[in-house]
Order: C-alpha cells, then structure tokens, then sequence
C-alpha cells in the first residue's frame, strides 16, 4: 500500500476542498522539496508524481526553476534556494491538485522526495497554508499520527481568492508535543481568541489579541459576559476579536482559537445552538470582508495569550489596549508566547 511506503519515506499528504472555476489541472509548480537522499537525483526520466491520498500516480514532467513566484509566496519560503522550487506537469489532467496541498515523486515506486503545491499556473489564488509548511519541514513526520486535514471554503462567484480555512489535528491520539504559537508569515496578522467559564455556566469572560509576523502585539481585548457557559464565552470572544480587526482596517487575517466547536461553526461545517446563531452568523459576515482570511485550530499550548486576556477579563468591562497601554502582567504573557519552547505534553 502506498500510503505505508508514503510514511516510511517520510512522506505525509493533506487533503482539503478548495474552489476554483477550473479545478483539472496539469501544471503546478513545487516548493520546499526535500530528497530523501539528500540530494538531487541524477535524472527526473519517468518520474511519477502523487499529489493526494490514494493510490493514484500520474507520469509527470518536473522541471527545477528560478523562483518566479509572488513576493507574498516568497516570504513563505525565505532561506531556501531557487533549486528548492520545481515545475510539474502531469500528462493527464487530475482534478485532485486542486486538493492537494502536497506533491511527492516517486520512480519505480520509490519515493525519491516532496515538496508544497506553491500554485497552479496561470491560478495565482492558489492558497499556500503556513501549516503545511510547517509540516513539510518536520524532520519526522510519524509525529503527526494520522493524515492531517486542511479544509478551505470559497466564494464560488469570485475568481479572486477569499480562503477561509481551518487546521485540526484528527482523531484522539495527537501528538501535542510541538504545539506553540507560531507568527503568521508578512503581511499577515493573527488573532488568536479564548473564553473562560467559572463554572460553565458561571461567571465567563473573553478575551484575545492581535499580532504581526513578528510577534509584535496590535491590539489586545478583554471584558466580563456575566454568567455564561464557555461555548457562549468562545463565540462572543472571537466576534469581539473580529469586529477589533476589521476596526484595524486589517486585510489578511489568520484567527486561531483551541475551541474546535467554534472553529467548525466559522466553517459552516456544523450548525450553532441558538444561544450564539446570532455571534456566530455576524463572525461569519464579518470574515468575508477581508481580502484573505484563515480560521485555525489550535491547542491550548498555541492559544496562551488569549487564555491570559479571557481570564483577565472576568473582572474588567470591556476594554481595548494597544502594545503601550497593555497592563504589565499581560505585557509579560506577550513576551512569553512568543520565546517560550515548545512545551511537550503526553499524547491525548
């Protein structure tokens, strides 16, 4: 089976549904390609390549190239070499790619590497997920367990990108063990959001700030619910979160919370209890007002300011501050998200 082969070659794939008017495509380019040699095979003759999960392998023409990639891709892939960056074409259409998050290349079914779908030619919406990145670069990706699964939602009547998606880690038996926040890449801002129940129900707060792709704080919020459960401390926390980011005239937007019902509720992927329609459908409306927006999952590891802002809220009305007006102790909070280490935790 290929998948197994896949794994022990330290190959993982991500799947997801991605819209475009034209989803079969044969020509793609490929970045961060890593050879499990370590080096560049002598010749690329009767390479096949896989671009999903399945059993799938399609004869390709791969062809390394000199970047020529968007300047907003290529602060995705900054340090690596022009070598790092490859043009693909199938011989037959496969309307997989435009699931595919991953490309990995094998000859004779062996896998010789792989390497993130940067875009399919002449479609320069073709989102790149920071995440899979972050995956592809793993040193051993049995770590992840399980398939990971990106899911994206478009708006089907325009040709210009506004992806909103989330990242989850599936199933029950997660390796949490190198969850930490992570800055989102230039010109991109990231609110990460959480809310506190002291009793569930009982007395509720939320909270959550806003940050650069150098970590550097925006705005932070916070305020009392009254009494309420944490499902309605989550929900009217991120709306808070997206009403402040839209203030902030922001147009690319990653929002990041360790509540997984309230990701899929922003998703649309699940229906909202009546009690939070009415938050969850103004998030919904608000998200499709920035140019590009991505809704993730998180553990609590990667939520640690927000969960500072939530509980400082309990005994505040609601307040904004910006990174001078931020109160000592949350300042502290800021500074030890950003440097802390990856906190190892046993797997779920």
């Amino acid at each position: 089976m290929l998948l197994k082969k896949d794994i022990e070659n330290n190959v993982v794939f991500v799947s997801r549904n991605y819209f475009s008017i034209d989803k079969r495509r044969r020509i793609f380019r490929v970045g961060s390609l890593n050879w499990t040699l370590g080096a560049l095979p002598e010749n690329f003759d009767k390479l096949q390549c896989k671009v999903r999960h399945g059993p799938e392998l399609y004869d390709c023409d791969f062809e390394l190239v000199k970047g020529n990639l968007s300047k907003e891709k290529e602060s995705l892939f900054v340090g690596e070499t022009t070598k790092n960056v490859a043009v693909v074409r199938l011989t037959e259409d496969d309307q997989g790619i435009a699931a595919g998050q991953f490309a990995a290349f094998y000859k004779e079914n062996i896998c010789l590497g792989s390497g993130v779908i940067i875009n399919s030619c002449g479609d320069h919406s073709f989102p790149v997920c920071s995440k899979a990145l972050e995956i592809a670069r793993l040193k051993d990706k049995s770590e992840l367990r399980e398939p990971v699964k990106i899911k994206t939602y478009d708006n089907p009547c325009a040709r210009k990108s506004k992806n909103i998606g989330y990242w989850s880690n599936p199933g029950n038996s997660v390796d949490r063990s190198l969850v930490k926040w992570h800055p989102p890449e230039s010109n991109w801002f990231k609110l990460n959001f959480d809310g506190a129940s002291k009793g569930n129900p009982g007395t509720a707060a939320g909270g959550g700030a806003i940050r650069d792709h150098k970590g550097n704080l925006i705005v932070a919020y916070a305020g009392k619910m009254g009494i309420q459960t944490n499902h309605f401390a989550e929900a009217l926390s991120v709306l808070w979160g997206l009403r402040v980011a839209r203030a902030q005239n922001i147009q690319n937007l990653i929002v990041e919370g360790d509540s997984l019902n309230i990701i899929n509720l922003l998703n649309q992927s699940s229906s909202p209890s009546w009690n939070i329609k009415d938050f969850i459908s103004e998030s919904i409306s608000i998200s499709h007002t920035f140019n590009s927006i991505r809704i993730i999952h998180t553990y609590r590891e990667g939520n640690k300011l927000a969960d500072a802002m939530a509980n400082y809220g309990i005994n505040i009305n609601f307040t904004i501050w910006d990174n001078d007006s931020i109160p000592n102790q949350l300042h502290n909070s800021i500074h030890a998200d950003l440097h802390t280490q990856t906190i190892s935790k046993d797997m779920l």
